[in-house]
């Protein structure tokens, strides 16, 4: 089973639309996708719409979490009143980060303006990597990565940290929306930080991922076995060269049968995911 469980649309910080999405997913030959944008869930409407017109499940999800751990949540009630006040909360907070940021590059000599900023981030809620593309298109750094590492990545000089919730609060918020919450790319994290997530209710971790490496897949995997933890998979995938390509992260197809479970979801069933 082809199986993409990491993807953002054009409502938080990736380059294709929820349909465009959907549609490259079936052009693909992918049969479950999720769509996880960050502290949103705009995007899963118009995505689960768009898939009925294929032979392809979209699985609802978000990322949310700080600067040091990140989570991904499956099988969200998407229009949950409690995870929409929180999603609010969020949203408010990064439009007062990216004026921060702003602001600290604009001291460092890189001018940009939160209008230049919105242009990337339309509709959706506004992230780095928009910030990041703003600075590229006015001539300061070659690419997003450069902006990152030179400027606004932990420790450089234009960077605000956004931890607006605890991990436990994420996790909560995940759970209460009926989701599974599920610690993301963990290579990024510090372990005592995943430890302490699987402590407060981690559900899953995110073992197959683009930029993970053999030692590191094993490792994580024993402590999944260990700790009674599904495993997911996905490429991160923002379309714009940033991590793999849609669908080219090898996922097993019982990462999508343990989530159903884990989820206590009745319509998962190998011919319905």
């Amino acid at each position: 089973m082809n199986i993409d469980l990491h993807i953002h649309t054009s409502f938080s910080d990736g380059i294709y639309s929820p349909e465009e999405i959907v549609d490259r997913a079936h052009e693909k030959g992918l049969k479950v996708i999720a769509i996880t944008d960050h502290d949103c869930v705009e995007g899963i409407a118009p995505a689960l719409r768009r898939a009925e017109k294929y032979d392809l499940k979209v699985i609802p999800g978000i990322e949310m979490g700080s600067d040091e751990i990140h989570f991904l949540g499956y099988f969200i009630d998407y229009r949950d009143p409690v995870l929409l006040k929180t999603l609010e909360r969020i949203d408010n907070f990064r439009i007062e980060r990216a004026l921060l940021i702003i602001e600290k590059l604009g001291r460092i000599g890189l001018h940009i303006s939160f209008e230049d900023v919105k242009k990337y981030a339309r509709d959706g809620v506004v992230g780095r990597l928009h910030i990041a593309r703003a600075v590229v298109n006015k001539g300061y750094a070659r690419d997003s990565d450069e902006v990152f590492n030179k400027y606004i990545n932990s420790r450089k000089p234009a960077y605000v940290p956004l931890n607006v919730l605890k991990p436990e609060e994420v996790i909560e918020s995940i759970k209460s929306a009926g989701g599974v919450p599920v610690i993301a790319h963990p290579v990024y994290t510090d372990e005592r930080l995943i430890r302490r997530a699987i402590d407060a209710g981690a559900a899953g971790i995110e073992i197959f991922h683009g930029m993970i490496d053999i030692n590191s897949v094993n490792r994580f995997m024993k402590m999944a076995r260990s700790r009674d933890l599904v495993v997911t998979g996905g490429t991160d995938y923002h379309g714009n060269g940033y991590y793999l390509d849609m669908g080219q992260t090898p996922v097993p197809s019982y990462v999508v049968e343990d989530l159903c479970r884990k989820a206590r979801r009745k319509d998962c069933h190998n011919e319905n995911y």
